[in-house]
């Protein structure tokens, strides 16, 4: 089944809009449909991109230039990741399958299957070891980093899982239309912890990178964030948007973006849990954003086709 999206397409410019510095730095053409997810290299330089054509991009961000075009892909291509060494990169699809490339290459060099539906989540966890997936079929699939070989298959949810998200360790983090945050042990496949008090019907989630806050955005007007330690939900942080779809933590854990239903995108501050910037970025949703690995800047995909690069002040 096809993720069910509405799509506003009327902008709204409020007080709370910063326009004038909030040109993007770099504006990445090429699709020819919707970007429904990217990821950034491990240094910096590239980013990967997943289409409504069925092709996944790597761009060369400095000129702008497809460096690869990924093609493969039976359906449309929802997910993608680079794995943290930057050898490899996972994209999964309406197709029901996840391919790996070899980014330099452009060559496929394996795909996996045993998901029966849409991945929408492919990640790669911390050390390159493991990758998960997660989607419509409900189920959370763990593969050898090593061998793409499968490793166990757990039933994560009464629900299509629409996201996926690792800690800094050991621990997998699913979430879907049934509202709930699983999070599980990725060795064993066990049950560690179900966060609630979020959004009714997740699209998205985001772990820091220091493990200690995830978040989850859906089909409602709230994002919710918990400290997982304590499993309090920490914040209920809300902005000029009745759904959100993409979010992600920047590497110092101070600021979480997340896109919208109306194209743009919310900077909150972790500190306070305050708006701390709001972009008008795009014509159509965003459903994906992704902070650079040092956090200077955020890349962002969008239902107009589109990639920008914006400055993180």
């Amino acid at each position: 089944m096809w993720k069910l999206f509405v799509v506003m397409l009327v902008l709204s410019f409020t007080e709370g809009v910063v326009r004038a510095q909030d040109e993007p730095q770099v504006i990445l053409t090429g699709h020819t449909g919707w970007v429904n997810a990217l990821a950034w290299s491990p240094d910096g330089g590239r980013i990967v991109s997943g289409s409504a054509d069925g092709t996944a991009r790597i761009w060369e961000v400095s000129t702008t230039a497809t460096l690869q075009l990924l093609s493969g892909h039976e359906g449309s291509v929802i997910s993608v990741d680079w794995r943290p060494d930057g050898g490899q990169i996972a994209t999964g699809s309406l197709d029901d399958a996840i391919r790996l490339w070899n980014p330099d290459s452009g060559e496929m060099q394996s795909v996996l299957r045993g998901h029966v539906g849409d991945v929408w989540g492919v990640a790669w966890n911390n050390g390159g070891s493991m990758l998960a997936s997660a989607g419509e079929d409900r189920s959370l699939q763990l593969w050898d980093g090593a061998n793409a070989s499968p490793i166990q298959a757990v039933e994560a949810g009464s629900a299509a899982i629409y996201g996926l998200a690792w800690d800094n360790g050991g621990l997998v983090a699913t979430a879907g239309y049934d509202g709930e945050v699983h999070i599980w042990e990725a060795t064993t496949g066990s049950p560690v912890a179900t966060l609630t008090g979020g959004p009714s019907e997740i699209n998205a989630i985001a772990w820091s990178r220091d493990g200690r806050l995830l978040a989850a955005v859906g089909n409602s007007a709230t994002v919710a964030v918990w400290d997982v330690g304590s499993q309090s939900l920490l914040y209920g942080l809300t902005a000029e948007a009745t759904a959100y779809f993409s979010a992600d933590f920047s590497p110092n854990g101070r600021l979480l973006a997340v896109g919208d239903a109306s194209g743009r995108i919310t900077l909150f501050d972790m500190e306070s849990g305050a708006v701390q910037r709001t972009i008008a970025a795009h014509s159509e949703l965003v459903a994906g954003v992704a902070f650079s690995p040092d956090g200077s800047r955020l890349a962002s995909g969008s239902y107009d086709s589109m990639i920008m690069v914006w400055a993180v002040p």
